[in-house]
């Protein structure tokens, strides 16, 4: 996960954006973690396509993705439904916990 991204979840969360679960956003504002990125920032899908195994937090495998409960975590995108959705953590702690991606923070 690279740091404009997470710094995007942390300003979300600074400026009281409402955060929502199992949709990227609504007709009223909010939008949940994967929104944040995606529609409200408008960063590209490839860079959440990285590969992970399992949840940084409690290590589990599979979650609610979406609608599809016990789908696999395997990218970094199902890991962020699981962390918005399963943990119903808020966008600043999604930031804290999400793996560094060294990377693209060079």
């Amino acid at each position: 996960m690279n740091r404009e991204m997470k710094d995007a979840w942390r300003k979300a969360w600074l400026d009281g954006v409402p955060q929502i679960k199992r949709r990227r956003f609504d007709a009223s504002g909010g939008f949940c973690a994967q929104g944040i990125l995606l529609d409200r920032e408008g960063f590209s899908l490839e860079p959440l396509r990285k590969s992970i195994l399992g949840c940084p937090v409690c290590g589990a495998t599979t979650g609610t993705v979406g609608v599809d409960p016990g789908a696999p975590l395997g990218h970094e995108l199902h890991v962020i439904a699981h962390l918005n959705n399963d943990h119903e953590f808020d966008f600043a702690k999604i930031a804290e916990v999400m793996p560094d991606d060294e990377e693209s923070d060079k």
